[in-house]
């Protein structure tokens, strides 16, 4: 559950992060609630044919949980997924190396029909990697 935005492919700012996760700010308080694990995600689904794709900033939630006004549910489809951690400041260098080396170098091929998304840790764990967790085709 949470707070999603049309994005277009390629490097983003800094501050156009910021803002999605701004955004997300202002509800978080009435999603917390429903949040199974506190952790934060940030979800990326499927590309439409023009490179664009929608990008999901919430929680995990139980199936019954009934969202606020402008938030939305989606469901993260199973997957076999590469997993990568990194700090946050880190995130879009690891991203680089994730799609350019070892995409190249590993003889995985990303699925393009699955999510990636980013799992960030409960606030009250300062010290814990991001996790970048990559669709691999089958």
């Amino acid at each position: 559950m949470g707070f999603v935005t049309r994005r277009k492919a390629g490097p983003e700012s800094p501050e156009a992060c910021v803002a999605i996760w701004k955004q997300f700010e202002a509800c978080q308080a009435e999603i917390s609630p429903h949040s199974l694990d506190a952790r934060y995600y940030g979800v990326s689904f499927a590309a439409a044919p023009d490179g664009s794709f929608d990008y999901l900033v919430g929680m995990i939630v139980g199936k019954e949980s009934t969202p606020p006004e402008g938030v939305q549910v989606r469901e993260v489809p199973a997957a076999t997924y590469a997993v990568f951690a990194c700090e946050v400041h880190a995130i879009g260098p690891t991203y680089g190396h994730i799609f350019g080396e070892w995409r190249a170098a590993s003889g995985y091929e990303v699925d393009p029909t699955k999510c990636v998304f980013e799992q960030y840790p409960p606030a009250t764990e300062t010290n814990a990697p991001v996790l970048i967790h990559v669709p691999l085709r089958e």
